[in-house]
């Protein structure tokens, strides 16, 4: 039994920041998993990618023993992200797009919680997710299922976010929903309480992270009832690769929620989690300890 299974595509990025442009392995589930493995968690990863690639990609998760559930494709997701200068809003472009998920991808695999991160809308299938809410906490990083392309020039479409109809069905089978501020708004005409209006649709708990400002939570139960402001953090260093910043905070949330019943802390050390990320390349590379020192000299220990 895991913790977490992350189901997502593993891609191929290019990523545009400050002038300079670089290509790196990405995806919901790399930067997730290795953010929930390096914090403790005992996590595995369902994706489906070309087999060429499988070496390449795959290459992290054999180094630090995650279990990796391969499917076939004919292809790999390739995204190109186009960073603001303050690294805040992107502009997003995809390629190529790896097949479906499908129920017999998750059949015989056991986890306290699913994580499912989509990039595009048709990733992961409604009937997927209505078999995983069965047996399992579904938590959802809802971004892909909002993307729709708006133009297509030399095999690259550009995305943009838009409402989707079939969102409410999704929401319904969903435990715990991450939005950005932006996809919060798409999803809900509610402007004073996004996340109650959201958590009516489904979801016990709902998380909107809101770039380098405060995110806001809700939470359903014990120890949690109501919404939270989650301050923001400034981090010690210059910001390196905001990257897998939404995905990194995720990871902090679902690993510390295991950890403590008090919203505002779960939410406190995701928000750690993600900033000390920002210092780094690539997937967040430090520990449970480092996001505890991290608080303990922000005034806010945990």
């Amino acid at each position: 039994m895991f913790s977490v299974c992350v189901v997502g595509h593993l891609t191929r990025d290019i990523v545009s920041l400050g002038g300079q442009e670089t290509e790196k392995p990405g995806g919901t589930a790399r930067y997730t998993a290795l953010a929930l493995k390096r914090l403790g968690a005992n996590v595995s990863v369902v994706t489906k990618l070309a087999a060429a690639d499988e070496d390449e990609l795959l290459l992290d998760f054999v180094e630090e023993d995650i279990p990796v559930h391969v499917g076939p494709s004919s292809s790999t997701t390739t995204f190109v992200h186009l960073y603001s200068e303050d690294a805040n809003t992107r502009q997003e472009q995809v390629r190529d797009v790896a097949s479906p998920f499908t129920v017999d991808d998750v059949v015989g695999i056991d986890a306290d919680v699913f994580h499912l991160g989509p990039l595009n809308r048709n990733d992961i299938p409604l009937d997927v997710v209505e078999h995983l809410s069965a047996r399992a906490t579904v938590s959802i990083d809802v971004q892909g299922y909002l993307r729709e392309v708006v133009s297509e020039i030399g095999g690259w479409r550009t995305l943009r976010y838009g409402p989707w109809a079939g969102i409410d069905s999704i929401l319904a089978s969903t435990h715990i929903l991450k939005a950005s501020a932006e996809e919060a708004r798409i999803m809900s005409e509610n402007e004073e309480d996004l996340t109650a209006a959201l958590a009516a649709r489904g979801p016990s708990e709902v998380i909107i992270t809101r770039g380098s400002e405060s995110s806001i939570l809700y939470c359903e139960g014990p120890g949690g009832h109501g919404g939270h402001c989650i301050p923001s953090y400034q981090p010690e260093t210059a910001i390196v690769d905001p990257t897998g910043c939404g995905d990194t905070f995720m990871a902090g949330y679902l690993h510390w929620r295991t950890r403590s019943s008090d919203a505002a802390k779960i939410g406190q050390f995701a928000a750690m989690t993600a900033t000390l990320k920002l210092a780094g390349d690539g997937a967040f590379n430090g520990g449970e300890a480092d996001v505890l020192e991290f608080a303990r000299k922000a005034g806010r220990p945990l």
